[in-house]
């Protein structure tokens, strides 16, 4: 069993220990929010689209029996119009606010965690930092290559910015995959069968994305389990 099983390390493991696990919490709670920011204006933009398009109603909904008067779908036009700008821009507000999550407290709660143990955390905190940072970074060059590269017609500059956005992808799986490990080694030193499910349902989300909501809901409850253990647990002294 793993020396710190006990709950209880010692000061100069415990605070950041303590530090990690609170930023884990907070980066679980805008993923939550984030995600239900993002998916709730999705459905919505999905009949606003069809709606916008005058396609009548989407799939498995009765269309409207009889047409509408020839002087409203000017109007419905205009105010499904301004809903789906609208949707669109609370669906970018839950982006950012997942973005916040990730680089400002969980790349940070995986630092922590390893200055607590380099030897359980260390590989997954140097695979979500790699991973997440220069992924996105990578994502963004590519992305802005590819997009000269379309402006000018350049076939050579749009392969290297779709070579960028590749390798943006492969990272950023690999800053998951790194989450993924930080998962099963937090049920490992700590004990918490949270993480473990939390890690398998990661793992699993890849084919139904859901489950990656339900995963962060589990981290938060295994971090935030965790957390208080420790709050409330006096120091060992050595």
């Amino acid at each position: 069993m793993n020396a710190y099983t006990s709950y209880t390390p010692t000061p100069e493991k415990r605070e950041p220990l303590i530090r990690g696990l609170e930023k884990l919490k907070t980066a679980s709670i805008l993923q939550i929010v984030s995600t239900i920011i993002i998916f709730v204006p999705l459905i919505l933009l999905y009949i606003s689209v069809f709606a916008l398009a005058g396609l009548g109603a989407p799939v498995g909904m009765t269309p409207p029996a009889n047409p509408p008067h020839p002087g409203v779908p000017l109007m419905t036009l205009i105010g499904a119009g301004m809903t789906v700008i609208s949707l669109l821009g609370v669906i970018i507000v839950g982006a950012v606010l997942g973005l916040v999550a990730i680089y400002l407290y969980l790349v940070p709660a995986f630092r922590e965690l390893e200055n607590f143990s380099s030897k359980d955390f260390g590989t997954a905190s140097t695979m979500v930092r790699v991973g997440y940072v220069w992924g996105l970074i990578l994502l963004l060059i590519g992305l802005v290559v590819l997009i000269i590269g379309a402006a000018v017609s350049s076939a050579a500059v749009i392969i290297l910015g779709a070579l960028g956005l590749v390798v943006g992808i492969i990272l950023l799986i690999i800053g998951e995959i790194g989450v993924i490990v930080g998962m099963f080694n937090l049920n490992s030193v700590l004990r918490e069968s949270m993480f473990l499910v939390a890690g398998i349902l990661f793992i699993v989300s890849i084919f139904v994305g859901i489950l990656g909501f339900i995963a962060w809901i589990l981290v938060y409850i295994g971090a935030d389990n965790q957390f208080k253990k420790l709050s409330s647990t006096p120091p060992t002294v050595t």
